[in-house]
């Protein structure tokens, strides 16, 4: 195998320079480099023995040979030389480096990292917004973080790149005007109605926010309208998502990367539990975040609720344990109306339809209770038979029952009667 161009680069400035032949093969250069190494040994040579060579000489020389050989127009090759001349090749190992590598921190343990960004993604209309919003509003005035926390005090700037300042403008009229002095809002440029990260000018008006404002946290909502690129293979979204992540590196902040997610197959819709797959674009957005958060309405009952409570956790987290899961629930604000306020609390159980057992437990406790006595369990199978459940059901559904269910004798006596346990309890209690 042929070296590396920068090696070979690298092996005749170094003898250009003075240092000591390594010895490397010629075959392992390829030309114009392989005949540099050859003349610059033979020139080597002819010193006498004890002579000491004058790198200078030495380069002159060489120069001097290379114009008569390969004409005025390879003057770049010298230059090429003379750059690694001056600046050689180092790697440096990890002792060395791991004082100048950047760290990082947590913003909200476990959720966002500061000099990281993290991916918030959810379908339209699940509270994105009314979240980040929250969010930066617990930081502007230094209020736990919704798991309790210890919150962080500081400056939050949104890039309000959805190009809609009139709702974020209706929700935010119930802050406070301290809140509102630590908020900054980045909107596109008039002569343009779009932010384009993808564009010089808009990255450097971000910049130079950023330099000005120094915040903790940073949100974009959303990525799919700061970039003009798309967001579906990893040549659209490379050079974006590096973007973003040497900005939180640099004013080592935290950063909410708002995003939504692809549409379900055959455009089926209801409940289906999210993972990495259901985020929208090329899967090397999802690979290139810290943390990805997912956020979803959950119904909880047999009617569907759009106004229900929500579930936000971690789909993903390369630095840490996963940390408990929330429920986000969006109700009327007490100062609006029109505008949602957020509460968390324990994440919401998605509702699930019983089955034939648990429906058929169910009816065995009711009609126990509506005969007002204990059965025999030949009644209780008569009547579930009229109601369409089988001897075998009945025993399945009166094992699943456990102690809501009593034997009043043995379960193999013939005297045995099935009682509720309130039923039992009364017995014992008259017995006593």
């Amino acid at each position: 195998m042929k070296l590396p161009y920068k090696r070979q680069v690298q092996i005749v400035a170094d003898l250009l320079r003075g240092d000591p032949d390594t010895g490397v093969e010629l075959e392992l250069l390829k030309e114009p480099w392989r005949e540099y190494l050859r003349w610059i040994r033979w020139w080597l040579g002819e010193l006498d023995a004890s002579e000491t060579p004058d790198p200078e000489a030495l380069r002159e020389d060489f120069l001097d040979y290379k114009l008569v050989d390969y004409k005025e127009e390879n003057r770049a090759t010298w230059a090429t030389i003379e750059e690694a001349m001056r600046d050689p090749v180092e790697y440096v190992s990890m002792d060395r480096m791991i004082e100048t590598l950047p760290d990082y921190d947590w913003l909200w343990e476990g959720w966002i990292a500061r000099g990281l960004w993290t991916l918030l993604a959810a379908e339209p209309g699940t509270g994105k917004s009314y979240v980040s919003l929250d969010l930066a509003r617990r930081i502007c005035m230094g209020e736990a973080f919704p798991d309790g926390s210890p919150g962080v005090d500081g400056k939050v700037v949104w890039v309000e790149a959805e190009n809609r300042p009139s709702v974020i403008k209706e929700r935010m009229k119930v802050w406070r005007l301290e809140e509102l002095q630590r908020f900054w809002m980045m909107q596109a440029d008039p002569d343009r109605w779009v932010i384009d990260f993808d564009e010089f000018d808009d990255r450097d008006r971000f910049l130079d926010m950023m330099w000005n404002i120094r915040p903790e946290l940073v949100v974009v909502d959303s990525y799919g309208s700061v970039t003009s690129k798309g967001e579906n293979t990893k040549e659209d979204v490379q050079q974006l998502l590096a973007f973003l992540n040497m900005v939180a590196v640099e004013f080592d902040c935290g950063m909410i990367v708002v995003h939504h997610l692809r549409k379900p197959p055959g455009g089926q819709k209801g409940f289906m539990p999210m993972s990495l797959n259901s985020v929208r674009g090329s899967g090397h957005i999802g690979a290139m975040a810290s943390t990805v958060l997912g956020m979803q309405w959950v119904p909880t009952s047999a009617e569907a609720n759009p106004n229900g409570p929500r579930k936000l956790w971690c789909l993903k987290n390369n630095l840490s344990l996963f940390p408990d899961p929330l429920g986000v629930m969006l109700g009327p604000h007490p100062d609006n109306e029109r505008v949602a306020t957020v509460r968390y609390g324990d994440a919401p159980e998605p509702y699930r339809s019983p089955s034939n057992v648990e429906l058929c437990a169910d009816w065995i406790v009711d009609v126990i209770r509506e005969c007002g006595e204990p059965m025999s369990p030949a009644e209780v199978i008569e009547l579930g038979q009229r109601e369409g459940y089988g001897e075998r059901m009945v025993y399945r559904a009166r094992k699943k029952l456990g102690d809501e269910i009593v034997d009043t004798e043995g379960y193999r006596h013939p005297q045995n009667r099935w009682a509720t346990a309130e039923m039992a309890e009364d017995r014992s209690e008259g017995e006593a």
